[in-house]
């Protein structure tokens, strides 16, 4: 453990969104592990709300290092709009109607219900239909915009006691990387900073590593920290360890009654998180029509993310909700608990994690080590690797179902052994990321540089 000491400058965790289970939980996760470490932390995020729910399951509630500050939403109207935006599509727990508000409160809360959602799909729709008529390349169009950022962090600033703070973004994957967008950062932000990004490009190319004020970047993937180490040693970067929250509700939620009482003894296989095109869906959907109805049920727990499906796959998923198939469960809202999300995956047997062209870190290989279930993934890059590595489960090609049949089959009746859990378990801790994530930050405030 760092000695206190050197903790001088608080540490500023800035999440953008709200209402993803995994970035929620990892800035909880991230607040415990440096409050743990001596460092003063303060927190925002657009979900006040949701982050109390975690720390307060972590009993970090009231702890006399850590500050939730309020999210900057109406100095700009963009921000105010993003807020409500996240807020109502994603349906978190701030925009229910409960008993104890006012007549006036609940009527505004029902019409953003009502109007938000559906505005939100129409308007992405118009601006999806425009930059197809102007043939344009610009891919991150709705991307969030660094000037924003900057700005939300100039305002907070502004009540904070001083402006000594080193700020870490909970993901980077959201913004603008082009030059124009990140030259007026810097004027708004004066703060030293770094972040995550947890799907990198082969290359940095971001406009962002030309900032002096950016001291480093934290990946999952080990050869690309590597690489851009080699090609910015001027720049600290770090592979953490994906980590997730195993954390259980202390009386089974209503899913999982469901899902035992409906399974009534078949082996119950798992695929949930956000829900979208890259979870396969096809061979989702084929694996479960070919599977023995008799001896497998299957459970789908998660959000719909529609717009990220293809049309095949937009058509499966309603088929799925509208007539579903007797041996299938459907919860296809968010979970804003993540112990009631865990719960799902410790009623099952098997998680089905055969995503589809996905390259990147998942927290399903450590939901599967966690709860001591075999899990089925692709056969390539980073999850297929992790699988194999540690003995989980089995590594798939992505688009034969008869294969993936067959080694469902297999983990049935040979699952993994205990030993290749306990071993993904101790690699993959928050011990382990404390110590990589306090490394990474004594190197970006130390001036220490190419650590990872």
């Amino acid at each position: 453990m760092m000695n206190n000491q050197r903790n001088t400058c608080p540490i500023l965790l800035y999440n953008p969104i709200s209402g993803r289970g995994h970035l929620d939980g990892w800035l909880a996760m991230f607040a415990a592990i440096l409050l743990q470490r001596g460092y003063t932390v303060y927190c925002l995020a657009p979900d006040t709300e949701a982050l109390l729910l975690r720390l307060r399951q972590r009993g970090l509630e009231q702890h006399p290092n850590l500050a939730i500050l309020p999210w900057p939403c109406k100095e700009h109207a963009y921000n105010f709009w993003h807020t409500l935006v996240v807020r109502y599509v994603n349906r978190l727990e701030c925009t229910r109607i409960t008993p104890d508000m006012s007549f006036l409160r609940r009527c505004k809360k029902r019409l953003a219900q009502l109007l938000v959602p559906p505005a939100y799909t129409f308007f992405g729709t118009v601006r999806r239909s425009v930059r197809a008529l102007k043939a344009t390349t610009d891919n991150e169009a709705g991307f969030l915009s660094p000037d924003d950022w900057g700005r939300q962090i100039q305002n907070v600033l502004r009540t904070l006691p001083s402006d000594q703070y080193f700020l870490f973004n909970m993901y980077m994957d959201m913004y603008s990387t082009d030059q124009a967008s990140w030259q007026n950062f810097t004027r708004h932000c004066p703060l030293p900073w770094a972040g995550l990004r947890f799907i990198p490009e082969p290359k940095p190319r971001e406009a962002y590593y030309t900032l002096p004020a950016l001291r480093g970047m934290c990946f999952m993937d080990k050869a690309l920290c590597q690489a851009y180490s080699a090609t910015l040693p001027e720049k600290s970067f770090a592979c953490l360890p994906d980590v997730t929250d195993a954390s259980l509700p202390p009386a089974p939620p209503p899913a999982v009654q469901t899902i035992t009482e409906r399974a009534a003894g078949r082996k119950v296989v798992f695929m949930g998180g956000s829900i979208g095109g890259q979870k396969n869906i096809a061979q989702w959907r084929e694996l479960i029509h070919r599977a023995d109805p008799q001896r497998f049920f299957f459970v789908q727990v998660g959000e719909i993310h529609y717009n990220t499906c293809s049309q095949e796959e937009q058509n499966i998923l309603h088929d799925l909700t509208s007539a579903p198939p007797e041996n299938f469960f459907m919860h296809g809202e968010y979970l804003a608990d993540e112990r009631d999300f865990n719960a799902c995956i410790a009623a099952s047997d098997v998680i089905f994690a055969v995503y589809k062209n996905f390259r990147i870190s998942s927290n399903m290989p450590g939901k599967a080590a966690a709860f001591g279930k075999p899990i089925l993934v692709s056969d390539r890059y980073l999850m297929g690797e992790t699988v194999r590595r540690y003995g989980l489960g089995a590594a798939v090609p992505e688009d034969d179902t008869i294969a993936i049949l067959a080694a469902l089959e297999r983990l049935i009746q040979t699952p993994p052994e205990l030993e290749n859990f306990a071993a993904y378990n101790a690699a993959h801790n928050e011990e382990a990321m404390g110590r990589a994530l306090e490394q990474f930050l004594d190197a970006c405030m130390s001036g220490e540089q190419g650590r990872e």
